[in-house]
């Protein structure tokens, strides 16, 4: 809700990670890469090209681990393992 600087999420941790100049640790508690359990036929393509820019974030930000939560399961385990 910052008017000032509006941030979002991956913006947010990205400039957050930088801001330390490499002396953050940056671990992620799961469920980031789908918004439910499963994707509809409808909304694939676009929920698994935001997974691969979301993961690319992550490797950006040299983010060693993160948790699975179920919702990254979404598209199943061979597209988490891909990601």
């Amino acid at each position: 809700g910052c008017k000032a600087h509006p941030l979002g999420g991956v913006a947010r941790r990205a400039e957050l990670v930088k801001d330390k100049g490499g002396s953050a640790l940056v671990l992620d508690a799961g469920d980031l890469y789908f918004r439910n359990w499963s994707v509809s036929a409808r909304y694939t393509p676009q929920a698994k090209e935001t997974a691969v820019f979301l993961a690319d974030s992550l490797k950006l930000m040299n983010v060693p681990a993160m948790a699975v939560g179920e919702r990254d399961l979404a598209m199943g385990l061979g597209f988490l393992r891909a990601l």
